[in-house]
């Protein structure tokens, strides 16, 4: 689209370039810094990245991109959006009250110790609860306030094709003096390849029912992992891992990507404590650091491929893509002295095979473009092959 300020167009043009490179790309890296200075320009509240230092919420800044995507489109995106619904019903009478909808820009989980893992964390999310006291809830037909049960559900219909799921493992609590205190939350939280998230999900038959999705009919396959690593909410650093198709799991931390097995993923994805044994034999256990914040799942059975259609609009792209490749490995080879002497090899056997037989030996050193001189030379400067 054309729309948005000339800074918002100048971040989706640079975010188009990014992942051009990501996806065609024969470089084992691309440096973001022109995508990096486009967020820190963008006007918006928040910013997108603070010009004076990086320590930015990973959910807040990718929030962020979206909406200014957006506004260059012309349409609100909803990449990662759920629609979630609650029935309701009466404590007393079973009395079905109309079905609530909020739409979330991604799912967010609770978690504390003792949920133990993701289905869990997501089971206790959409439990039956009951809404008494201060939470009674609101009717607008009878102007007043009712206890009733409610239960969560996601509506079909809005589960999207790339599920983001966000683990808080940030809470915040008030201290005796009225302060605030952040906290995180190491506690340990499994996570499967495959998820399966039929049982929280429903469909809408009318202002008041849902019908529950079939056993194994929306299940999801793990495709990236960001972790953070540090011990408060205010300091840390961010990392993912990110899975591939064909090549399997790729642990991504700043300038370094290397190929790693989904155990480590879990490994350093899970948190909770790690046990070790002290000089006097006694066991210690000690909080992991690091641990998953943002677990991301594609749809299982999806296309993973671009379609035809957006190929072509990134032709142009490509093309740049595919030039930097080239000039890159060019002047890769040229300063390469490994691939120096290998060309120099095969031009001393391309030299020897085509040389006259009986040619003399200083003739050869000529040849060699060497070190004889103007009187090691062939006599048939077309022998020569000193100046490749």
């Amino acid at each position: 689209g054309a729309g948005g300020a000339k800074e918002e167009r100048e971040l989706a043009h640079r975010m188009q370039e990014l992942v051009a490179n990501l996806k065609m790309s024969e470089l084992k890296f691309f440096d973001p810094a022109k995508f990096i200075r486009a967020c820190k320009v963008v006007d918006r509240t928040p910013r997108l990245l603070d010009q004076t230092h990086t320590q930015d919420d990973t959910m807040t800044f990718l929030e962020g991109v979206v909406d200014v995507l957006g506004s260059v489109h012309g349409s609100h995106l909803e990449v990662f959006k759920i629609i979630e619904k609650e029935r309701r019903w009466l404590d007393e009478t079973n009395e079905p009250r109309p079905i609530n909808s909020n739409e979330r820009e991604y799912l967010m989980l609770e978690i504390e110790e003792g949920i133990g893992d993701l289905q869990h964390a997501m089971a206790k999310h959409f439990s039956v609860e009951l809404m008494t006291g201060d939470n009674r809830i609101w009717n607008e037909a009878t102007q007043a306030k009712e206890t009733v049960w409610k239960q969560p559900f996601i509506e079909r219909a809005s589960l999207p094709e790339v599920l983001a799921v966000q683990l808080k493992r940030f809470k915040h609590s008030q201290r005796w003096d009225g302060s605030i205190e952040a906290q995180k939350l190491n506690c340990k939280v499994e996570f499967p390849e495959q998820l399966d998230v039929s049982a929280f999900v429903g469909a809408q038959t009318d202002p008041y029912e849902a019908v529950a999705a079939p056993p194994g009919s929306d299940l999801y396959e793990l495709q990236g992992v960001i972790v953070h690593s540090g011990q408060t909410i205010h300091s840390g650093h961010y990392y993912s891992f990110v899975h591939h198709p064909t090549k399997g799991w790729f642990k991504i931390d700043d300038d370094t990507a290397t190929s790693v097995s989904v155990a480590l993923v879990f490994d350093e994805g899970f948190g909770g404590t790690v046990e070790s044994k002290d000089q006097m034999g006694d066991i210690r256990r000690e909080d992991r650091w690091r641990s998953a914040y943002v677990l991301f799942y594609r749809r299982a059975g999806t296309i993973r491929e671009w379609p035809e259609a957006l190929m072509e609009r990134m032709a142009p792209l490509r093309s740049k893509v595919e030039q930097a490749s080239l000039g890159a490995a060019r002047q890769l080879l040229a300063f390469d002295q490994g691939f120096s002497t290998t060309v120099h090899d095969i031009v001393r056997t391309l030299a020897r095979s085509l040389a006259p037989a009986g040619a003399s030996a200083g003739a050869k050193g000529g040849e060699l473009g060497g070190g004889g001189g103007a009187n090691g030379g062939s006599a048939n400067g077309s022998q020569g092959v000193s100046g490749v």
